[in-house]
């Protein structure tokens, strides 16, 4: 049996350290493949990016009928009084600005109807007025033939003149402004939205959201919303320091969080008819002053 000296111990302990560094090379594989798999960069996961969009507020001319005249649209009533549909605001905001006696609507929630600007009395007046023969004062009778030159002449003759300027029957339902009809400067909010051809355009909210946005926009300056136009909820932050005397202002941004179909979403494509009134909603009808 051999003596444990100090130097014995001390060889010992070397070759056993010796022994700890040479490794097979099964195992310097496996330290390599261990070492490889936990010492990759692992690179942090990028999330889709939320789409922005400005959020505007506007002044603008609105057209109401009373409520009284219909039964199934009481939910869109304010103080009695219902929005026309964005054809017919722009139909009568144009007869309107032109100074037309009347405006014939042929669609409406109403069905066609005739929408007055002016007393009706005042415009038969007027009419018959205009029909009247005004006297002409000639130096000389004139003669007959001058007589046949000017019957020849359409544009000349008394009785087709006369006829053109008769008029038209009212369509469908008749309505007053000022009584059954009125017109009111109403704010008026509009998201961004580009059209197809990349010029920059705006949409407005539906009426449910544009009562929210009034009512909740000096108090609050976040919130979450849910539109027609939109599959999905999204975030509106609003500036709450802005006036409301402007004519047109920018008021804020939506945060649009990108939408992620559903399973069936592919397999159930989507009607054209559907898509036609899609496309070209009354609530996605732009304007082209950002």
């Amino acid at each position: 049996m051999t003596k444990l000296s100090i130097r014995n111990i001390l060889k010992l302990g070397k070759k056993s350290k010796d022994a700890s560094k040479t490794s097979s090379p099964t195992s310097s594989v496996a330290s390599l493949s261990s070492g490889s798999t936990t010492s990759m960069p692992r690179t942090p996961p990028h999330g889709p990016v939320q789409e922005t969009r400005g959020i505007f507020r506007t002044l603008e001319p609105v057209w109401y009928y009373h409520a009284s005249l219909t039964s199934s649209q009481q939910e869109l009533s304010k103080d009695g009084w219902i929005p026309f549909d964005e054809g017919s605001q722009h139909q009568l905001e144009s007869a309107y600005y032109d100074a037309k006696p009347s405006c014939i609507l042929p669609q409406t929630p109403l069905g066609p109807c005739t929408v007055f600007m002016v007393e009706r009395r005042k415009i038969r007046h007027t009419h018959a007025s205009m029909n009247k023969r005004r006297p002409t004062t000639m130096l000389a009778p004139p003669s007959q033939r001058v007589k046949e030159r000017f019957a020849s002449m359409p544009s000349l003759n008394a009785a087709q003149w006369t006829d053109h300027e008769k008029e038209l029957p009212p369509l469908g339902t008749v309505l007053d402004l000022n009584k059954t009809v009125r017109r009111a400067v109403a704010p008026v909010w509009w998201y961004e939205q580009d059209s197809f051809d990349g010029t920059k355009g705006m949409c407005r909210f539906d009426y449910k959201n544009q009562a929210r946005l009034e009512a909740l926009s000096d108090d609050r300056s976040r919130l979450v919303l849910s539109d027609e136009a939109f599959r999905q909820p999204f975030t509106v932050v609003l500036d709450t320091t802005k006036s409301r005397d402007q004519r047109e202002e920018m008021r804020g941004f939506i945060y649009l969080d990108p939408f992620v179909p559903e399973d069936d979403y592919l397999e159930k494509p989507m009607n054209p008819e559907c898509f036609e009134d899609q496309a070209f909603s009354p609530f996605l009808s732009r304007r082209f002053s950002i």
